[in-house]
Order: C-alpha cells, then structure tokens, then sequence
C-alpha cells in the first residue's frame, strides 16, 4: 500500500492451485477489481479545514496507475513456474467450458435417452427387432447421431463465446480433442440411463434430475467444501473431470498430457457405460 501511496510500480503475483481452478480463479479476479478501484485513491493532507474546502474536497488522483497482476502457472510435476499469464481473465473465461458441457449434457445425454426412450415406447423398437435389427446395432445408430449432434452443439456454443470476447491459451485441435472425449462419454451415459428404462416421460425426468444434480454438485458452477460427504461424491460424476481439463487448458494453457488423467477418466466413464448400456438393454428387452 505505501509503495502504491508513493507512485511506485506495485505488483501481485498469483499461482493457482489447478486442483481448484475455480477457486483460485475467483481470487485473482476478486484482487483485479480490488486494484482497479485502488488506482486514483485520494490522497489527503494535513492542513486547515478552510485549505481543504478551497482546494475542492476529495478528488481523484488520475495519475496513479493500478497495480499490476499476473497468474504464474505451475508445473503439476516439478512445481516450478512453467509461464505466466498476462490476459485480463474474467468470469466468462472461467465459466465458459462449463456452458460447452452443460450444452453436451443436453444434447447428447438427454437427447440420446429421450429418443431410445420413445423409440421404446412407441414400439418402433420392436419393429426394427423383428427385421433384424440387433441391440448392439441399435444402440450404434443413436450413439452416432447423438455423438455428432452434441459435438456440433458444444463447438457452436465454444466459439459464440470466443466470438465474443473469452480468452483461450489451448490450441483448436486441444478443444476440440476434449470435445470429442466428453461428448463420447455424456452420450454413453445417457445411452446407460435409458437402456432400462421403458418410457420417455421416466427416462426424461431420470436423466433431468441427474443433469440438474451434476450441474449443482459437480463443483462447476458452485465450490463444494473440503471435507463434505458431497465432495466425495463428486469424483464419481464425469461432467467434473470435463470441466476441470477443459479449464486447465484453455485458462492455464495446459497440453493434453497434462491432462491425461483427465481424459482417461472419462474415456473410462464412457467405455463402461457403453458395455454396461448394451448388456442391460439386450437382457431387459428379451424378457
């Protein structure tokens, strides 16, 4: 504060933790408006109150700057400083990849377990049964079509927010590798979801009540605290494994091996899902 009161060059380094990107992200930003208000504080002497009242009362001091803020990325392997950051991050930036899953998750989640659900029970599925069609081949068709509509829908909604302002340090082939790996998994997941289920209304409010869940307890949009039952349980919801290599390469500026446990994670969630989804299904539909 007196190196700012005397005009001198002020300076906050920030390393965030990449564990709890949203965290840290929401102190820098924080700090940043902090500073900006900090510029220009009035500067008040001593002297009479006649002297005070015909110099004009408190102004504003133009001249003096802001002080600056960088965030300093650290390496997750060695703990060094590995860059530095020097973009005017916002909340959009931090919020952003977590608007491109939430689109996933409807489109690709929701839409594929609405749509096996009315096939189901408008006894198309029956149909296509009885000319051949086996349940593994079925469940390929809409995996496809709902893969391609939930990627289109999160690189749409990606670039609309770049269009208009958020920053990104990852690459276009990153972003869009990412993409790929969660709508491959949020697609198995609603395929899962929907293989017992027989009609669209339960199927819908099943998949809604899941979405709604992760939305609120995946640690995307709110901060779980350390140390609640919650926090355990969010280890085991894919969309906080998307979220978090998302955020860790476009704001941090990440590579993809740095976040291959990541990926691996979900490509997991999704592997399972998917062999999960065509054994539940083929038994559920021979009885």
């Amino acid at each position: 504060m007196s190196d700012l009161k005397e005009y001198k060059p002020t300076k906050l380094n920030l390393i965030p933790n990449p564990q709890k990107i949203q965290d840290s992200l929401a102190v820098y930003t924080v700090f940043k408006a902090l500073f900006k208000e900090l510029a220009g504080i009035p500067d008040l002497e001593s002297g009479s109150t006649l002297q005070f009242l015909m110099s004009g009362g408190i102004g504003v001091d133009t001249q003096r700057k802001a002080p600056d803020i960088e965030i300093l990325v650290p390496n997750m392997k060695t703990g060094s400083i590995r860059s530095e950051i020097k973009a005017d991050i916002g909340f959009e930036d931090i919020f952003a990849p977590s608007v491109a899953v939430i689109m996933i998750m409807i489109f690709c989640m929701i839409g594929v377990g609405n749509s096996i659900a009315h096939t189901k029970e408008s006894g198309l599925f029956d149909i296509y049964r009885s000319n051949g069609l086996k349940v593994y081949q079925f469940i390929n068709f809409k995996f496809i079509a709902y893969f391609v509509v939930g990627l289109v829908a999160s690189l749409f909604s990606w670039y609309i927010y770049r269009l208009f302002g958020v920053h990104s340090m990852a690459g276009e082939i990153e972003i869009i590798f990412l993409i790929i790996v969660t709508s491959f998994s949020f697609t198995a997941f609603g395929i899962l979801f929907s293989s017992f289920t027989k009609t669209s209304k339960s199927s819908g409010l099943l998949l809604t009540a899941l979405t709604g869940c992760m939305m609120l307890f995946g640690d995307i949009l709110i901060p779980i605290p350390q140390g609640s039952i919650i926090k355990n349980i969010v280890n085991f919801m894919p969309i906080k494994y998307s979220v978090d290599a998302w955020r860790k390469v476009s704001v941090l500026g990440y590579s993809l091996p740095e976040v291959s446990y990541e990926i691996f994670i979900l490509l997991i969630f999704g592997v399972v899902s998917y062999l999960l989804s065509n054994i539940i299904m083929a038994r559920v539909e021979k009885k």
